[in-house]
């Protein structure tokens, strides 16, 4: 049987160094479908802007990882799914028989941003732009009040404190309460946001244009105002990325790939997909985040393994409740598990912990002959 892995999030990486561990399997061939050959690891951006890590700390090199597997890996993005066919955006074609899809999402209106370079900070080159920028003497727009526009909107102003320089770094969202969207982040915790971020909040505004201005960028928002930056970033909230609902696998209303607790697509039981990009179909309210991904590569491997055998296939249970840590400040960070929030140096240091070992648990040597 031929596996295809389409896209290179951070189910898969997980996926391929055990693959390479422990070889034994039921597929002739593996196929990775991925446009980059590392991978970002989103939890490290925001420290990596600030000065605290260099930029080889949230690298994950996804090609070598699918080399130490004997894992195919083909520089391409996939564009649309028929039957046992994924067609891809420089016009091939990859029969399969069996499929995994860790695609991630798109950004919301990211259209309105497609004239600033570098704006999603999704590459090694994206998060170069936003430090050089930084470093610039000209104000930033973050554009999002999500978790990671705030994670990233303060490690921004704190590179630029570091550096004396007074330009603000705005955070524009259209939500009146910074993480208003999200039942991870107590509300209560405005405040503290406000306080510890660095940056300038500008709540209750949609941004409608973004063109050249100058030196820089010009944004238009909703009540008519201008606001002139020298950088822009996308941080708004996840959109399911479109060629899925245009393929042949189920999808929920938002687009997103729609998955029985074991992982497997509603209509299309030879693909699963985990991440971002799925809806978990008894779940549908479960947040989009890396935790769930992380913790959904091994039942993922255990269930492609066992397609086409007796083997019964295991269900993904999320938790009642994870801890969830965001940078904040200078080398500080808020961190919330069930209703329970905190502030504080210590916390960031944990998160410094956890996201550290993450990486070096996916970067470590793999010894291909094992």
């Amino acid at each position: 049987m031929h596996l295809v892995l389409i896209g290179g999030g951070h189910a898969h990486a997980l996926l391929l160094r055990r693959l390479a561990t422990q070889p034994r399997h039921t597929f002739h061939k593996i196929t990775l479908i991925s446009p980059r050959a590392t991978h970002v690891y989103s939890g490290m951006i925001a420290s990596v802007i600030a000065g605290d890590v260099p930029m080889s700390c949230a690298l994950i090199d996804i090609a070598a990882c699918a080399y130490a597997a004997r894992v195919q890996w083909i520089r391409d993005e996939a564009v649309h799914i028929d039957g046992h066919t994924v067609f891809t955006k420089s016009g091939h074609s990859v029969h399969f028989d069996v499929a995994s899809l860790n695609v991630g999402s798109s950004r919301r209106d990211q259209h309105v941003c497609c004239d600033v370079p570098h704006a999603l900070l999704r590459t090694s080159e994206d998060i170069c732009m936003a430090m050089r920028a930084a470093d610039g003497p000209d104000p930033i727009a973050v554009v999002g009040g999500g978790a990671a526009g705030i994670e990233v909107a303060s490690a921004l102003a704190a590179r630029r404190r570091l550096r004396a320089c007074s330009a603000p770094v705005y955070v524009i969202s259209a939500k009146p309460e910074l993480l208003a969207s999200s039942s991870l982040w107590p509300r209560e915790k405005h405040a503290c946001l406000l306080r510890h971020g660095g940056f300038v909040p500008m709540l209750g505004h949609t941004v409608r244009a973004v063109f050249v201005h100058r030196r820089g960028y010009g944004l238009t928002l909703d009540n008519g105002d201008s606001l002139h930056v020298g950088h822009v970033i996308w941080l708004t909230g996840p959109s399911a990325p479109k060629w899925l609902q245009t393929s042949n696998i189920a999808t929920c209303p938002d687009g997103y790939a729609l998955v029985h607790p074991t992982l497997v697509v509603h209509n299309a039981p030879h693909i699963f997909a985990v991440g971002d990009c799925r809806t978990h179909i008894h779940a549908p309210t479960l947040d989009r985040s890396g935790v769930h991904a992380v913790h959904e590569a091994p039942i993922l491997l255990h269930n492609v393994c066992a397609y086409g055998t007796a083997t019964r296939l295991r269900p993904y249970r999320p938790r009642k409740r994870s801890l969830y840590l965001v940078r904040l400040g200078h080398r500080r960070a808020m961190a919330t598990w069930g209703s329970f929030w905190a502030y504080g140096a210590p916390l960031y240091t944990l998160k410094r912990a956890i996201d550290s070992r993450y990486v070096r648990h996916n970067t470590a040597p793999i010894d291909r002959g094992s």
